[in-house]
């Protein structure tokens, strides 16, 4: 006698199992506009989406790992890939893109993202928290922002995003931009630490996404706002591989411009 075949999963347990995570990546020079655009992302793209911020991982200040600011500077110097918990931003991506059900998308009801509190530290006094938008009717795959100065500094990420960008700034420019925030070391917006710190670091990461990062969109970031979001958005859009009716509509229809 023939066994029976085994039974099909249900419809509710199709709909519960998540597509593949697109993963778009945004690195790039200190104030141009990085977490800008993740943000209009994060808020306009018609599908599930989530947003990591690199900054959410900086080490506390009294951690060891951060470098002393090089001499006559006192202080630390943040502007380094060692001051960044890259491994638990790497574990917290990892399990978003394994996970056969699409993560929670508040922190508290996200295990592997609630113990921050515990080690993250920010260089800003605004922190950029984790934090995600759900569409329930949406049948595009979800996607995950990761944002970050030194996001392509580390192995893993580069390779791990479907789209990547970084955004580019003359020095005058970022210098000015950086005058205009506050930081919670006071020092850190001097321009003795700028020179030091930032610039140089700014300078070291694009040069490593020139010679090792491959499809890198470079974008200058003195472009109006308006007009960089339009342009990553259609990039993202052609990821998510909308049906032609609707890509004929976005971003317009479907996306807050």
């Amino acid at each position: 006698m023939t066994s029976p075949d085994p039974p099909l999963p249900s419809a509710s347990f199709q709909r519960r199992r998540a597509p593949p995570w697109k993963v778009v990546g945004i690195a790039g020079v200190s104030g141009g506009g990085k977490t800008t655009l993740a943000r209009r992302l994060l808020s306009a793209l018609p599908t599930t989406t989530a947003y990591l911020s690199q900054d959410q991982y900086i080490l506390p200040s009294e951690h060891p790992g951060h470098p002393p600011a090089p001499h006559p500077l006192q202080g630390l110097n943040k502007d380094t890939i060692r001051s960044v918990d890259v491994a638990k931003m790497e574990a917290d991506v990892r399990r978003f893109l394994s996970a056969e059900e699409e993560p929670a998308l508040e922190p508290a009801d996200a295990p592997f993202l609630a113990d921050r509190g515990s080690f993250v530290g920010s260089a800003l006094r605004a922190h950029n928290p984790f934090c995600g938008r759900r569409q329930e009717a949406s049948v595009l795959p979800p996607v995950l922002i990761l944002e970050g100065f030194l996001l392509f500094s580390h192995g893993f990420f580069a390779p791990a995003c479907d789209l990547r960008f970084f955004l580019t700034l003359t020095k005058e420019r970022c210098r000015q931009r950086r005058s205009r925030r506050t930081f919670t070391a006071s020092a850190m917006s001097g321009g003795e630490y700028f020179e030091a710190c930032v610039w140089p670091a700014y300078e070291s990461a694009l040069a490593e996404v020139v010679a090792g990062v491959d499809d890198v969109h470079f974008l200058d970031g003195a472009t109006p706002a308006d007009d960089l979001f339009r342009e990553v958005s259609e990039k993202v859009v052609e990821i998510l591989q909308l049906p032609k009716e609707a890509k004929e509509g976005f971003p317009h229809g479907h996306m807050a411009v």
